[in-house]
């Protein structure tokens, strides 16, 4: 477990090992890091699970992570399908036939 007193320290290593240069490079990527981002999402403060990040890139990254986490946690409510009213399934067609109705239904 790592003191989060030294998180501070952890940062500033990350953005001078990296050289203040943004790791994403994303399509609005400024080049030049001023913030820190966890490579793995979590409470990892790993130095080697940080790497330096431009604004931009950091709050795309962060979007992305916090949309597909609460995508995972909703319920998946799917009804299934219902025949279209209008169609009769085979079992009816053969029904109303031998029952003499007149006329092919589709």
């Amino acid at each position: 477990m790592i003191d989060l007193s030294q998180i501070p320290r952890f940062t500033g290593h990350a953005l001078e090992r990296d050289g203040h240069t943004c790791r994403i490079q994303g399509p609005r990527c400024q080049g030049r890091a001023t913030e820190v981002d966890h490579i793995q999402p979590g409470d990892n403060h790993d130095p080697n699970n940080l790497q330096a990040v431009c604004t931009p890139c950091h709050a795309t990254k962060t979007g992305k992570e916090n949309a597909a986490r609460l995508n995972a946690s909703r319920p998946r409510r799917r009804r299934e399908p219902e025949p279209h009213p209008g169609i009769l399934r085979p079992d009816e067609m053969q029904s109303r036939r031998s029952q003499g109705v007149a006329g092919d239904p589709l």
